[in-house]
């Protein structure tokens, strides 16, 4: 059915249209969050090209949002403020309501990597990776990824076999650094992983390595005596501070959405985490749990994932993120 509408309307319409047409071409976002947009693109089509904003605006907003996977606190606060602005401004313009919308997004987000490797360009000091998570998430190849990122432009960097209890950890890793030529520093299965890291950063001090990644075996957040070996392995890693400058990564799957939540909360009381690197946001994985994790845990993304790939990471960036949705 056909809907006649007035100039302003159609002015408001045109205008909205432009508003979220107009974008660069953000080819690293806007392809790996295609589920995501695919959600929410449609649906706000419907909420913002209206004649007038209405009560059904909020409800409708929160669907989309839970729906993206930003979780029931973040969705919550975030509608409440974007209802607040509009009342208080007495917005009634949808495109004017549609960008207010879209900066509270920004405002949420501009939390992320400020915090990763401050003095990176700190040669006196040898910048440390330790990587943690769960099993399966990809932390491995995901330390072999950024590695060459930072092998490429033009670090000496160590790989550290962490993961002793596995022989097949340990040996994928040593296939890694053959392939790119990394050194690899490993010991036999089955040794204390902690000793392994004590004498790893040790050799990377005498040989003057800039940067040294250093693997863990995967492990539940919930095994208490697992992470109390993660603990024993940090305070290794701590030994060294007056030479060192650390950063503890943890590496999330995207596909387990809100559980990704409490994964971080019980890894970040265990080792204070610098920053979050996730993975699988090419496949079926909606992205709207970044924003639950920033604003809830206040811990910045680094890095997302997108493929298996060796040049498959892309540094995360919120504004391109929330326009690739938008």
């Amino acid at each position: 059915m056909t809907k006649n509408i007035n100039n302003d309307e159609k002015f408001n319409n045109e205008n909205l249209k432009k508003t979220i047409t107009k974008k660069k071409s953000f080819f690293s976002f806007t392809n790996f969050f295609k589920k995501t947009k695919n959600l929410i693109l449609h649906k706000i089509k419907n909420i913002f090209f209206k004649k007038k904003i209405d009560s059904s605006i909020y409800h409708n907003l929160k669907e989309i949002l839970l729906l993206a996977d930003v979780g029931i606190i973040t969705t919550n606060y975030l509608i409440q403020n974007f209802k607040i602005t509009i009342q208080k401004k007495n917005i009634t313009d949808v495109a004017e309501a549609y960008n207010i919308f879209k900066k509270k997004l920004y405002t949420f987000l501009k939390f992320e990597t400020q915090n990763f490797i401050q003095n990176v360009n700190d040669f006196k000091k040898i910048h440390v990776f330790l990587f943690v998570g769960v099993n399966g998430v990809g932390k491995t190849s995901t330390l072999v990824k950024l590695a060459y990122f930072y092998q490429k432009k033009g670090k000496k960097v160590l790989l550290v076999a962490g993961d002793t209890f596995r022989a097949a950890a340990i040996e994928q890793l040593k296939d890694w650094g053959k392939f790119y030529n990394f050194p690899v520093f490993s010991k036999n299965l089955g040794t204390d992983p902690s000793s392994v890291i004590f004498d790893s950063l040790k050799f990377a001090l005498i040989k003057k390595f800039d940067m040294v990644f250093i693997d863990t075996a995967g492990r539940l957040h919930n095994k208490i005596n697992l992470m109390h070996e993660l603990k024993k392995i940090d305070r290794v890693v701590k030994k060294y501070k007056k030479y060192i400058i650390q950063e503890t990564i943890l590496v999330l799957d995207a596909c387990i959405g809100q559980n990704s939540i409490q994964q971080t909360r019980f890894f970040n009381k265990t080792l204070t985490l610098s920053n979050i690197i996730m993975t699988k946001l090419d496949g079926t994985a909606k992205g709207g749990i970044l924003i639950a994790i920033i604003y809830e845990l206040k811990i910045p993304i680094y890095y997302i994932c997108v493929g298996e790939k060796i040049h498959n990471l892309v540094e995360f960036n919120s504004k391109k993120f929330i326009d690739s949705l938008f």
